[in-house]
């Protein structure tokens, strides 16, 4: 505890993490940067993309999404359902579906990811990505 209150204490000083706030309710771990490679089916293509989920004011969970190659990019909005959001793209929309169910659930170290509407889905394993400036 002592260890975890050193760390807050000092990101917090050196601006790292300041902006992250966590609410009891959620688990500290999906808060973050992430990364990882969508494997979809129909077509059957992969997209690499990065995830920065965070708290609104609200303490909801909530997320923007970046598709790397497809050049789009776009927000989850949590639905009513805890770790399920409905996915809408904001920049691109001509080259990303929008309006996907993406559900996040915890996997160890890492977060498994997927996204589903009626005729696609895809699904990924999320990394933390450690910034490299604050060690995490």
């Amino acid at each position: 505890m002592l260890r975890f209150l050193l760390i807050f204490f000092l990101s917090f000083i050196f601006g790292c993490g300041a902006s992250q706030t966590v609410e009891q309710n959620e688990p500290f771990n999906f808060i973050g940067n992430w990364e990882g490679i969508a494997a979809q089916n129909s077509p059957n293509v992969s997209l690499p993309f990065t995830l920065q989920l965070s708290n609104n004011e609200e303490g909801e969970l909530i997320g923007e999404v970046i598709y790397l190659d497809n050049d789009c990019s776009g927000r989850l909005i949590p639905t009513e359902t805890f770790l399920f959001f409905t996915e809408e793209i904001d920049h691109g929309r001509t080259r990303c579906v929008s309006g996907g169910t993406v559900s996040l659930e915890e996997f160890g170290e890492q977060i498994a990811w997927t996204w589903t509407d009626d005729s696609i889905e895809a699904s990924a394993t999320l990394s933390r990505v450690v910034d490299t400036q604050c060690g995490e």
